[in-house]
Parts: C-alpha cells; structure tokens; sequence
C-alpha cells in the first residue's frame, strides 16, 4: 500500500514540475517576445521577412523551433502576429 502511495506521490511531483516549467518556459518567452520582434524588426528585417513570406521556410522554421518551446501558450500565435508585422499587414 505504501507503495503504491509513493508512486502516486511521485507522479504528482513529476507532474506539478513539468506544469512550473511550462509555465517559467511561457513567461520567458513573453517576457522577452518584444525583443525579439524588435530584433528581427531591426537586424534581420529583409531576410526575415523574405522567409515570412515563403511559406515553406516559415513552416519548416517552425518545425524546428517550436518542440522546444510546445510547452509555451501562445507562441504560434505570436509567430503568426510576427508574419504579419514582416509582411506589412499590421
């Protein structure tokens, strides 16, 4: 009994770190969202916005980037807001 009380415990442990580190993981991201527009804005603005454009890139962009930060609300949307800055939409 005491057994299966342990591994319960530590399910709900391994649990509740994964949901603090999804959440630190969101924070960081909004937290530091504007210096990265700001950047690609600034610094990488042409080609940015020539791969924003090219649907292909962006997705296979996103692909490759986006596994490590599933965790993080928000950020397909904010790639997307991103696309239609580069694009001159808004």
């Amino acid at each position: 009994m005491t057994d299966h009380r342990y591994l319960q415990d530590l399910k709900n442990l391994s649990a509740k770190a994964k949901d603090t580190a999804a959440q630190a993981k969101a924070r960081a991201i909004e937290k530091y969202w504007p210096s990265i527009e700001r950047v690609c804005r600034e610094s990488v603005g042409p080609a940015a916005l020539k791969v924003a454009r090219d649907d292909e890139k962006l997705t296979g962009i996103a692909r490759a980037v986006y596994p490590a930060l599933r965790s993080a609300k928000g950020f397909l949307p904010k790639l997307a807001q991103l696309r239609r800055i580069h694009a001159g939409e808004g």
